[in-house]
């Protein structure tokens, strides 16, 4: 490999409050290492939970990225894909399990291992490691993170952003007896009133 080969970049943490076609809203899929050895990993799934009385969550739902795969020795390992998009809208909802739209982790490079994918917690996808190591996956307040080189042409992949979590009820608000990732008030995480039109 005579050329630099860098990492795979990350999903893009992405989303907007207002989400008007959720069959366009999955997360994004991560970058391939310079070299092609390491692929990214495909973004998160979305879901849409619509109901005129109530909604309740006692188990979870996860749309986390999958994490990226490693590169080849010498190669460069491939980014994480993003989290994806989980919006309730009901009158009231209560989540007593948990809610999680979490970045995959970037792979390895050098021959080291594949990144994590976005797990069902408020935890990080874990990088691959060895080589240059791959990136932290988002999740809450963490954004997702750049690979790291073990030198200039064996770079692991960068960690997958967070995805969009939207509860809307009648009043704004949501009971919360679980966790979301990233957690509820985040600038990806949002609880609002529902508007008429």
């Amino acid at each position: 490999n005579g050329g630099v080969a860098l990492g795979g970049v990350g999903g893009a943490v992405y989303g907007a409050p207002e989400i008007p076609l959720i069959s366009a809203a999955g997360g994004s899929g991560g970058g391939g290492g310079a070299d092609a050895s390491g692929t990214g990993g495909h973004g998160g799934g979305a879901i849409q939970v619509i109901s005129n009385a109530s909604i309740s969550i006692p188990g979870g739902i996860n749309a986390g990225g999958c994490g990226g795969t490693k590169g080849a020795t010498a190669d460069a390992g491939g980014g994480g894909g993003s989290g994806g998009t989980i919006v309730l809208e009901a009158p009231t909802v209560a989540i007593a399990g948990g809610l999680a739209v979490n970045g995959g982790g970037g792979g390895g490079g050098d021959g080291g291992a594949d990144g994590a994918r976005g797990q069902l917690s408020a935890t990080e996808a874990t990088g691959g490691t060895a080589g240059g190591a791959g990136g932290a996956g988002g999740e809450g307040a963490a954004l997702g993170s750049s690979g790291l080189g073990q030198n200039a042409n064996r770079g692991g992949g960068g960690g997958g952003g967070v995805g969009w979590i939207r509860i809307t009820t009648r009043d704004g608000s949501a009971l919360i007896t679980g966790f979301t990732s990233p957690g509820l008030g985040s600038v990806t995480a949002t609880a609002a009133a529902a508007i008429v039109q």
